[in-house]
C-alpha cells in the first residue's frame, strides 16, 4: 500500500494518488486535441527529458549531489521544479535543494549536500516537474516527470 503524508485535508493514501490529478486530467485534455487537428505543430504535446547520469545516481555522505536536466519542447517555454518525495525514499535527515534554470526552461539542475549521518544505503529521492506553457494558446498544459534517486554509498 502507499501512502503518502496529508496535505490539508486530504488522506495520506488519497493523496499518494490525487496529488497527480489535475497534470492527468491536462494531459488528456492535451491529448484528446489531438483528434480535432491533424497538424502535429498545431497541438500541444508534452516535454521530453533527458536526466544527465540517469535516475539511478549514488552519491557518499557529505558529498555535494549535482542533477542537470535538458528539456525539449519546440515552441513551448517550460517550467522545471523539483522536490523531494520524502514518503518514498530511505533518508530521514533535511535535505535543502537549489534549484536553477534558463529561461526558456530547456535546462536546468538541482543540487543538495548528501547529510553527513546518512547511512549507507539510504535513498533520497527526488521529483522533477517540467510543465510546459502550452504554446501560449492551449488551456491543456503538459507535464512530464522524471524520478531520480540517490542512494548512499
Amino acid at each position: 500500500s502507499c501512502e503518502d503524508q496529508p496535505s490539508g485535508t486530504v488522506k495520506g493514501g488519497a493523496y499518494a494518488m490525487s496529488r497527480w490529478i489535475c497534470d492527468w486530467m491536462n494531459d488528456f485534455a492535451a491529448r484528446a486535441s489531438w483528434t480535432q487537428n491533424a497538424e502535429k505543430n498545431q497541438v500541444n504535446h508534452a516535454p521530453q527529458l533527458v536526466i544527465e547520469g540517469g535516475c539511478d545516481q549514488a552519491a557518499a555522505a557529505g558529498e555535494e549531489v549535482q542533477i542537470r536536466v535538458s528539456a525539449e519542447d519546440p515552441g513551448d517555454t517550460m517550467t522545471l521544479s523539483w522536490w523531494r518525495y520524502e514518503e518514498a525514499d530511505s533518508c530521514s535527515e533535511e535535505i535543502e535543494l537549489q534549484q536553477e534554470q534558463n529561461e526558456e526552461g530547456t535546462c536546468g539542475s538541482v543540487s543538495f549536500t548528501v547529510p553527513g549521518a546518512a547511512q549507507k544505503g539510504e535513498t533520497i529521492h527526488l521529483i522533477l516537474a517540467c510543465r510546459d506553457a502550452a504554446n501560449g494558446e492551449f488551456p491543456e498544459y503538459m507535464t512530464m516527470y522524471a524520478r531520480v534517486i540517490v542512494t548512499v554509498v
